[in-house]
C-alpha cells in the first residue's frame, strides 16, 4: 500500500508507536540479554565476569540433578549428580535411563558458581518454579516459595517472585534448590534465577514493577472510560466489549509478570489465582472477538463469532469444574485455538482495509502489534528460548490505538452535529 493512501494523522501516530516500541523493546533486551557464559557439567565460571561493568547474569545452563531426591547441602558434598539438565527447563522433558520423568515429583539442582571480587554485595532475583521451592546458598537457607514435599498433602504450591541479597564473601558459591510439583501439568525449573549486584537486581525489579502499575493504570483507565461510554449511549457496544476486555487485561496484568495479585492477596489460595489466571486468557479471546464483530459486523461472520464464543465458554467451564493440575493441560490447546482467531482476526482487518472503514489502518497496524507480541508470549510460557514477555506492551499499544480511533469518531462525530446545527440556522434565517 502506497503511504498515500494513509491519512496523515495516522502515518504520524504509526510512526510515534513503531517509535516507542523500538525504545522500550531496545530497554528490555539490553536487561534481557543472553547470558555470555553458562553452566557447564554443574559449574558456572563467573571469575571473569564484572557485575559492575557488564551487569546481570541468567545462572542457565547444566545444573545437577537428583530426581526423586529432597537432599540437604550439607549431605550433597563430594556426590555426584545423578544427571546434568539444561536450566531453565521443564522436567516433564527430562529423561533417566530413557525413561520419561512425570510432571508429578520433586528433585534437587545444584550449581557451584566461581566468582569474583566484588564491591558490592551480590543479590539473585527468583521467578516462579513449578510449584514449590527452597534455596540454599552455601549450606545457608535463602528464599523458599510455598512448601516443598513429597506428596501433594505434604506440599503448597505459591508463586512469588523474590529478591534475595546475599551476604557473604565467598568467591565460591553452591547453589541448591529443591522444587516438588503435585499441582500443575509443568513442573521443575522452568524460569532462570538472576544474578547481579543488589542495587542492579532491585533496579531491574523496579523498572518491570513500574512497568507493569503504569500498564495496570493505563488500562483500568481505559475500562472505565469505555465502559461510561456505554453506560451513557447504550447502543455502543463496541465501547461495551473493549471496556471488558480492558478490564480483563488489567486482572491478566496483576496476576502474571511480577504477580502483583499474588504479593498483594496472599489471603487467596495459589489455586484460586491459578484459576483466575487462565480464566483471562480464555475469556479475553472471545471479548476481543466480540469487539472485533462490534467494531467490523460485515467482516466478521456472525457464525465464526458464535464459534469463538462457545470454545471460549466450554474452556472457561473446563478451568472452574477442575483441579489445576487437569485445566493447566488446556493451555497449549487453547493457545493454538488464539492463535487460529487471530490469524482469522488478521483477515477482516484487512478486509476492512479494504472496504476503507474508519480507522482500519491503524487498527490493522496495531493488531499487527498485538498478534507479534501474543505469539511471543505463547513462546514464552513453554521455553526458555524467548526470555521476554511482550504482550503487556502489545496490549497497551492496541489499546491507545483504539482510544485514539474512539476520539476520532467523536471528534467527527462533533463537527458533523456543528456543521448541520450551522446549515439549520443558516435556514432558519432565510
Amino acid at each position: 500500500m502506497k503511504m498515500t493512501l494513509i491519512p496523515k494523522q495516522i502515518r504520524n501516530l504509526s510512526g510515534w508507536l513503531f517509535f516507542t516500541l523500538a525504545i522500550l523493546c531496545s530497554t528490555t533486551w539490553a536487561n534481557d540479554s543472553l547470558p555470555a557464559f553458562t553452566a557447564s557439567q554443574g559449574m558456572l565460571d563467573l571469575s571473569r565476569w564484572n557485575f559492575e561493568y557488564n551487569g546481570n547474569i541468567r545462572l542457565d545452563g547444566e545444573w545437577g540433578f537428583f530426581w526423586n531426591q529432597l537432599i540437604m547441602p550439607e549431605n550433597m558434598i563430594g556426590s555426584d549428580a545423578e544427571i546434568f539438565v539444561n536450566v531453565p527447563s521443564e522436567w516433564n522433558h527430562y529423561q533417566i535411563k530413557n525413561q520419561k520423568l512425570s510432571s508429578d515429583g520433586y528433585g534437587t539442582f545444584v550449581l557451584t558458581v566461581l566468582l569474583p571480587k566484588t564491591r558490592e554485595p551480590l543479590a539473585l532475583r527468583i521467578l516462579d518454579m513449578a510449584t514449590a521451592y527452597r534455596i540454599w546458598v552455601n549450606g545457608k537457607p535463602v528464599a523458599s516459595n510455598g512448601v516443598v514435599g513429597t506428596s501433594a498433602g505434604e506440599m503448597n504450591p505459591q508463586f512469588m517472585p523474590q529478591v534475595v541479597t546475599l551476604n557473604h564473601t565467598d568467591q565460591v558459591m553452591r547453589i541448591v534448590v529443591q522444587i516438588s510439583n503435585f499441582y500443575h501439568a509443568k513442573g521443575g525449573f522452568w524460569r532462570s534465577i538472576e544474578l547481579g549486584t543488589e542495587s542492579n537486581i532491585r533496579d531491574r525489579q523496579r523498572y518491570m514493577l513500574g512497568f507493569e502499575m503504569f500498564l495496570l493504570g493505563a488500562v483500568l483507565i481505559m475500562a472505565l472510560y469505555h465502559l461510561g461510554l456505554f453506560a451513557l449511549r447504550n447502543r455502543e457496544t463496541t465501547a461495551l466489549y473493549f471496556g471488558l476486555f480492558c478490564l480483563v487485561v488489567a486482572l491478566r496484568v496483576m496476576l502474571t509478570g511480577e504477580r502483583l495479585m499474588f504479593e498483594q492477596f496472599r489471603m487467596i489460595s495459589w489455586e484460586w489465582l491459578s484459576t483466575m489466571e487462565h480464566l483471562t486468557f480464555y475469556l479475553g479471546v472471545p471479548l476481543f472477538a466480540a469487539f472485533l464483530r462490534a467494531l467490523n459486523p460485515e467482516e466478521f461472520s456472525a457464525k465464526m463469532h458464535k464459534i469463538c464464543l462457545v470454545i471460549g465458554g466450554l474452556f472457561s467451564v473446563l478451568v472452574l469444574v477442575t483441579p489445576t493440575r487437569i485445566y493447566s493441560m488446556t493451555l497449549v490447546p487453547y493457545q493454538l485455538n488464539a492463535l487460529f482467531w487471530g490469524i482469522y482476526a488478521l483477515g477482516t482487518l484487512v478486509l476492512a482495509m479494504k472496504h476503507k472503514r474508519d480507522g482500519s489502518i491503524l487498527v490493522l497496524i496495531c493488531f499487527i502489534f498485538l498478534f507479534i507480541t501474543t505469539v511471543n508470549d505463547m513462546v514464552y510460557s513453554h521455553t526458555a528460548t524467548i526470555r521476554i514477555n511482550l504482550l503487556p506492551l502489545g496490549l497497551f499499544i492496541f489499546i491507545f490505538a483504539q482510544a485514539f480511533i474512539l476520539s476520532q469518531r467523536f471528534s467527527k462525530a462533533f463537527a458533523s452535529a456543528e456543521t448541520l446545527s450551522e446549515k439549520l440556522s443558516q435556514t432558519m434565517r432565510t
